[in-house]
C-alpha cells in the first residue's frame, strides 16, 4: 500500500476559529482569510459572484501580529461554494509567516494543531 502524504511547497496557517482570521481587503470591500501561505490564500466570501476564475486582484492583508499591511496581488485559481482561492504573485513573506504563527501560538494556543510549525 502506498502513502500518499499531500507534500507542499508551502506552509500553511489554516484559522479555524473566525475571530483570529486575517482580513483581506480590496478597496472598500474586507473579507475573512481562512487559510493563508506565501503563495495562496482561502478567502471566505458570501456572494462568490464578486470573483471569477482567471481574475486579477489587488489588496491588502492585515494580519494578528503586523502593525502595517501586506500589499498581495494575484489571480482567481478556484471558487468552492462560499471561498474564494488565490494563487499569490505578491504575497507574504517567511517572515510574516513566521511572526503570524508565534502571535497565534502566544495569544490563541488553541487554535493552531498541535505539531505544527514552520519555524
Amino acid at each position: 500500500m502506498t502513502n500518499h502524504t499531500e507534500q507542499r511547497q508551502y506552509f500553511r496557517l489554516s484559522y479555524k476559529t473566525k475571530t483570529v482570521m486575517p482580513t483581506l481587503r480590496i478597496q472598500s470591500k474586507e473579507f475573512k482569510i481562512s487559510e493563508i501561505s506565501e503563495q495562496g490564500m482561502r478567502v471566505i466570501v458570501r456572494d462568490s459572484s464578486l470573483f471569477k476564475v482567471g481574475d486579477t486582484v489587488k489588496g491588502e492583508v492585515l494580519l494578528n501580529s503586523l502593525e502595517n499591511n501586506i500589499t498581495v496581488e494575484g489571480k482567481v485559481l478556484r471558487i468552492v461554494g462560499n471561498e474564494v482561492i488565490f494563487h499569490l504573485r505578491e504575497g507574504l513573506s517567511f517572515k510574516d509567516m513566521i511572526a503570524e504563527q508565534r502571535y497565534l501560538r502566544k495569544y490563541f494556543p488553541n487554535v493552531l494543531p498541535k505539531g505544527t510549525k514552520v519555524e
